[in-house]
């Protein structure tokens, strides 16, 4: 109010009251960030009510309703960041096992094939397999990665 009062000029055509409102407003929008005519329009300074009712398709329902809040977005990438960090430990562990041990525990974990599948794939009895998978789990269990696999477990 003290700019406005310093600088008007009765002389130029204007009522103190107009000059008064335009240095209000300015200011006003300076305070918003408002500085020029484009700036009002940025949709960042636009809004729309959240429970405006909208048709899509046939299927409606206010805006809050059909926006979702994100979170499954947020729960899915933690998911597979935990998938990632799962799998990266397992690849660990499963470098300190013999390729025998790594193909029978893959063939019956990942693959998801019988131990007679595997058993006829590697050329051996249904019990050499089953011998295999049961060393590699008992390897992973004591291996170095066994303390970081337990955690993966807890989260389960």
């Amino acid at each position: 109010m003290l700019e406005a009062a310093e600088t008007f000029q009765p002389d130029r055509g204007m009522l103190f009251l107009g000059w008064l409102d335009l240095h209000l407003k300015t200011a006003f929008n300076n305070a918003l960030g408002l500085r020029r005519l484009r700036d009002l329009h940025d949709p960042i300074h636009q809004w729309e009510s959240l429970s405006r009712t909208i048709q899509l398709d046939g299927d409606g329902g206010t805006l809050a309703e059909l926006a979702g809040d994100g979170g499954e977005a947020i729960d899915g990438a933690e998911r597979e960041i935990w998938r990632e960090q799962l799998r990266a430990a397992l690849e660990r562990s499963a470098a300190e096992l013999s390729p025998a041990e790594r193909r029978a525990l893959s063939g019956r974990y990942c693959l998801g094939l019988t131990l007679q599948q595997i058993a006829a794939a590697e050329g051996v009895s249904h019990q050499a397999i089953s011998y295999r998978v049961e060393r590699a789990i008992q390897r992973i269990r004591q291996g170095a990665a066994a303390e970081e696999l337990a955690k993966f477990e807890e989260q389960l």
